[in-house]
């Protein structure tokens, strides 16, 4: 076994009913074997999913990728999600509060 599936397999281990099979079906083109990112960007989109309680196929095509390592591994806009009632800007923070409680290590700013 080659040394970067068993960081996949570790990090599969951390995001608690995601596998690396089950991540490939829920989401199109997610490719969690070969993209162990891809498999991180299915946990977020699943605790977003919990939290906001909007599809999941909104969800995750609304996680993109970002321009630079410096921004972060993934962007998101809050108005994507098309959830009403609230601002972007407190939504986004009410958010990022709470995907806080994910084992997963980041930065959230």
């Amino acid at each position: 076994m080659s040394s970067s599936a068993v960081g996949v397999d570790q990090l599969a281990g951390l995001v608690s009913g995601l596998t690396l099979e089950s991540a490939a079906e829920k989401y199109p083109n997610c490719y969690p074997k070969s993209n162990a990112l891809d498999l991180v960007r299915a946990h977020i989109a699943d605790l977003l999913v919990g939290i906001t309680g909007v599809d999941a196929k909104i969800v995750y095509p609304a996680l993109n990728w970002t321009v630079g390592l410096d921004k972060g591994d993934f962007s998101l806009a809050a108005p994507a999600l098309r959830v009403k009632g609230k601002k972007p800007d407190e939504l986004a923070q009410q958010w990022a509060e709470a995907v806080g409680s994910s084992p997963l290590p980041r930065k959230w700013s």
